[in-house]
C-alpha cells in the first residue's frame, strides 16, 4: 500500500519512511510548498497513493485545499492531522496494518477455529514478569497479525 504524506517537517522524511517500511507501506512525501512545478507534483502524489495524510499544522493553505479537492474529485477522503509526531504516525500505521490484515483474513477465511477463543497467555501478575506469557502453546491460538509481532507503541524505530 502506498501512503502519501503532505506537509510536515522535511528533516523527518527519512525517519517516517523507515517507520512506514517497517509496517509494510511505501511512503511518498510532499513538503506542502506550492511554488512552480510543486503543484503538479502534489497532484501526482495524490493520484498514485492509496491513502493520503495531510498534516495541516506545517503546511500551506493552498496545498491542503488542492489535495482535498483532488481527493474529493476522485471519491476519496484524506486523513487530516493537525500534527503528526513519530508515535502518532506509528499508531496510524499500526491501525492501518491491522485493518489490512483483518481484511485479508476475512477474505481467506478464519485462520483458527471460530468456536475456540484465543488468548495471548496468562496475565503478568500470575507469571511474575512485565508482559503476557507468549509460550509456543499459547501462540498457536493467536491470529497471525498478533503472532507476527506487529509493533504497537514502543521501539518503533528500526
Amino acid at each position: 500500500m502506498r501512503l502519501g504524506i503532505i506537509g510536515g517537517l522535511d528533516r523527518k522524511q527519512a525517519l517516517y519512511g523507515r517507520i512506514a517500511a517497517s509496517y509494510g507501506f511505501d511512503a511518498d512525501f510532499h513538503d506542502g510548498k506550492m511554488s512552480g512545478p510543486a503543484s503538479r507534483s502534489l497532484e501526482n502524489l495524490v493520484d498514485r497513493c492509496d491513502l493520503v495524510v495531510i498534516v495541516t499544522g506545517v503546511n500551506s493553505h493552498t496545498a491542503v485545499q488542492v489535495a482535498r479537492r483532488r481527493l474529493r474529485d476522485r471519491g476519496r477522503a484524506p486523513v487530516l492531522m493537525r500534527s503528526c509526531g513519530i508515535e502518532r504516525f506509528a499508531a496510524l500505521l499500526a491501525s492501518l496494518a491491522e485493518r489490512t490484515t483483518l481484511s485479508a483474513q476475512a477474505a481467506l477465511g478464519p485462520a483458527f477455529p471460530a468456536n475456540e477463543p484465543y488468548s495471548v497467555g496468562d496475565t503478568a501478575s500470575s507469571q511474575g514478569h512485565g508482559g503476557a506469557c507468549r509460550s509456543p502453546a499459547n501462540l498457536s491460538r493467536v491470529p497471525a497479525a498478533l503472532a507476527a509481532g506487529k509493533r504497537s507503541g514502543a521501539g518503533l524505530v528500526p
